[in-house]
């Protein structure tokens, strides 16, 4: 936090130096306390926030890239059934006869699981539509 201060100019060069150099002499949890006393509360409370989404953010990343494993899995099983029901059925291979395409019935759990599971994507903050306070209360 000490550095995120500094590359903030919350602190000055001198100031960062000092505690610092008390963060590293600490002992205890009351002795780091020490080294961010005169902080801004403000600036803490919002770089607090902004760790706490960013570990949310991460968090989500993990979880959505697991399910999409997870899901990948499970479609290709679904894929190896549909293709062994149709060989098992002696009506050959999945292919184009003159009674049409077979149907391919897996596509229905695709879409249905597929579909939230990419609306649910994380999405990269830097690209999202910023909203103006002003007109969003205006609504």
């Amino acid at each position: 936090m000490l550095s995120q201060a500094f590359r903030d100019g919350v602190l000055r060069v001198d100031e960062f130096d000092q505690r610092l150099s008390s963060a590293y002499a600490a002992q205890t949890v009351r002795d780091l306390d020490q080294a961010m006393r005169d902080l801004p509360r403000d600036w803490v409370n919002d770089i607090k926030i902004a760790e706490a989404a960013q570990r949310r953010s991460s968090s989500h990343r993990r979880r959505w890239g697991s399910e999409v494993r997870v899901y990948t899995k499970v479609m290709l099983l679904l894929i190896a059934i549909w293709l062994v029901t149709f060989v098992a059925a002696d009506s050959g291979p999945p292919e184009i006869s003159a009674d049409g395409p077979p149907f391919f019935w897996p596509i229905w759990p695709m879409l249905g699981w597929g579909i939230p599971l990419f609306l649910s994507r994380p999405r990269d903050p830097s690209t999202r539509p910023v909203r103006d306070r002003r007109t969003a209360g205006a609504r």
